[in-house]
């Protein structure tokens, strides 16, 4: 079981509506498997064809997530 991520607003939100990051916060989906610090090819995908399932957690909120490995290398 991945735990819930507590969910958070972003620090800021693009022109289009697309959530950006403050210090610490990190983009999920309520049932993937990886956590994004950044936006990365995950993100723009996800954000393209559903916004609504792109969430906003803080790190230390992101239960047995991992990140992702574009991510990890960031």
């Amino acid at each position: 079981m991945l735990g819930p991520a507590k969910l958070v607003e972003p620090a800021h939100r693009g022109p289009d509506g697309a959530p950006w990051l403050g210090p610490g916060q990190v983009y999920v989906t309520r049932t993937g498997v990886a956590f994004h610090r950044t936006w990365c090819a995950a993100v723009a995908s996800r954000w393209a064809a559903l916004p609504s399932s792109l969430l906003v957690t803080t790190e230390d909120a992101v239960g047995l997530r991992h990140p992702c490995s574009d991510c990890a290398t960031a």
